[in-house]
């Protein structure tokens, strides 16, 4: 059987072009269709700081929460 949902990657480039042509409705879609965990990952390891706070705008207050456990103590502050 096939995957009903299809894994969504999530490429830095994208995002940082979402982020940079203020298409934040692009971004919010991108990131729901997303895992937590890789949504962590990709603010920690591959967004600016100031990138991350972005992110974490458009992010649904549910799925913040859920990104936010998922980060180092270091990054949630």
């Amino acid at each position: 059987l096939k995957d009903l949902h299809p894994v969504t990657v999530l490429v830095p480039e994208k995002v940082r072009h979402y982020l940079l042509n203020k298409n934040l409705g692009a971004l919010r879609r991108l990131l729901a269709r997303s895992n937590f965990a890789d949504i962590a990952d990709l603010l920690e390891n591959e967004l600016s700081e100031e990138e991350a706070v972005q992110c974490f705008q458009v992010m649904n207050m549910g799925q913040a929460a859920q990104v936010l456990v998922s980060l180092s103590e270091e990054r949630q502050q």
